[in-house]
């Protein structure tokens, strides 16, 4: 049950990824600008990568993906610890983007994509680890 519910929740945070890629817009709502450079599409292999891994050979598929979604959140997380002159250019990069909040020039308020990103990241890795800690349990029985 363990395995179904991460691969899930990986799938769920593939399509969201590609989302990014190809854009989204429902009606005059952006909710993701089409961001097609050579990071986030290399980016976006390397996840399909790990899924695949995951689907293949799930004992060691499920390492390679923890760490992939632990290295994710940092990178992700940094963002909130931007200087203004970040800040700035998030806003201005996203401006077009759906917000739940106002962006806010002293603090990172992120588009409704990049929150809807961040909390699949979370769960996904959030069912990893408990994926990782009953399999152990299971082989210590």
């Amino acid at each position: 049950m363990a395995k179904k519910v991460n691969l899930v929740f990986l799938l769920l945070l593939l399509a969201w990824f590609t989302i990014f890629i190809t854009g989204l817009s429902i009606g005059d709502a952006v909710l993701a600008e089409k961001d097609f450079d050579v990071v986030t599409i290399v980016w976006w292999v390397l996840y399909i990568g790990c899924v695949v891994l995951f689907l293949a050979k799930p004992k060691i598929g499920q390492y390679v993906c923890t760490v992939f979604q632990f290295l994710w959140i940092i990178m992700q997380s940094l963002n909130f610890f931007a200087s203004p002159s970040g800040i700035a250019q998030y806003n201005d990069l996203f401006k077009d983007t759906h917000h739940i909040m106002a962006p806010s020039d002293t603090f990172l308020i992120p588009d409704t994509a990049h929150l809807i990103l961040l909390t699949l990241l979370l769960l996904s890795f959030a069912a990893m680890i408990v994926f990782i800690v009953t399999s152990w349990k299971s082989k210590t029985k």
